[in-house]
């Protein structure tokens, strides 16, 4: 459950567990210094190599996020060069 003080649900009512760690401040850091596309790129990317260090396959965690295997796969390549 997740409580916020107004109607909507901000960053900083997260617990870090689900913010990766990021905090509001850090979080407006990353979007600042890049192109809206960039850092999309960037959080996926980052969830793809989390769901897969967390799951032990790529077919797992494409599983879990609810993408195909090769999905998975092309964006590791194409970003990682795995």
């Amino acid at each position: 459950m997740v409580l916020s003080k107004g109607d909507v649900v901000t960053l900083a009512d997260l617990p870090s567990a689900i913010r990766g760690g990021v905090g509001p401040a850090q979080f407006n850091t990353v979007i600042a210094e890049g192109t809206l596309k960039s850092t999309m790129e960037q959080l996926e990317v980052e969830q793809i190599a989390e769901a897969v260090r967390i799951h032990g396959s790529q077919r797992e965690a494409a599983r879990r996020l609810g993408i195909t295997q090769s999905t998975v796969s092309r964006k590791m390549k194409k970003y990682l060069g795995r």
